[in-house]
């Protein structure tokens, strides 16, 4: 028996330091710059999925991604979908974010003065720039935690493009931000988001209008 606690308390002093490094890593310098990454290829055939529509994203998500959905609030609405697991720690949130809280709400601020943005793709593409080169963007790297964050990635695909800011702490830190051309409005997925759940929700996206 004492030779299995000692086992395992040096297990997990060992993953423990482990994930001290991978933090550290990730930590490391000003964060990271922004990475293009490939759209996920559609699955054919989704028998066993869900069709959602949040707003104009129409996405048809496995079974095997949700335990249970609901739809909070009227004006702010949001779509809240938990695991299969049944943990509501293991859950993730879609949002409708409008330009006063996002775009306009910088530009309110400051932030944006003489940088030459006017749409939220250009936010979001310029705060992937490496810091050093301009104040404000320093800041909005801070205010959006993409200096803080592990990896910062955009994937597209015709008229939408979604942005992921990956933490590298575990547990309801992850931020995707969904943007449609020609459109004000954008969308965000947050909370504790695995890779899969992000690859199934972006293999059959499409936008369509909200009936």
């Amino acid at each position: 028996m004492e030779a299995a606690a000692m086992g395992l308390k040096k297990l997990l002093f060992l993953s423990s330091i482990w994930f001290f490094l991978t933090s550290s890593l990730c930590l490391a310098d000003d964060g990271p710059t922004l990475v293009v990454e490939p759209w996920p290829d559609a699955t054919k055939e989704c028998t066993s999925c869900v069709p959602i529509q949040f707003g104009k994203l129409d996405m048809k998500i496995p079974l095997s991604e949700i335990g249970r959905i609901l739809v909070i609030g009227s004006d702010a609405a949001a779509l809240h979908i938990m695991s299969a697991s049944g943990n509501p720690r293991e859950s993730v949130l879609f949002l409708t974010v409008p330009p006063r809280r996002f775009l306009k709400h910088f530009e309110s601020i400051g932030l944006l003065k003489n940088l030459q943005i006017t749409t939220n793709e250009q936010l979001l593409d310029a705060i992937g720039v490496a810091t050093g080169t301009d104040k404000n963007i320093e800041k909005l790297r801070k205010i959006l935690e993409v200096a803080d964050a592990c990896r910062y990635t955009k994937t597209s695909k015709g008229p939408v493009h979604a942005y992921w800011i990956q933490s590298p702490l575990p547990g309801g830190s992850q931020v995707v931000y969904f943007v449609i051309d020609g459109e004000n409005d954008m969308y965000m997925l947050a909370g504790d988001l695995t890779r899969e759940f992000f690859e199934a929700t972006l293999a059959n996206l499409k936008i369509s209008d909200i009936p």
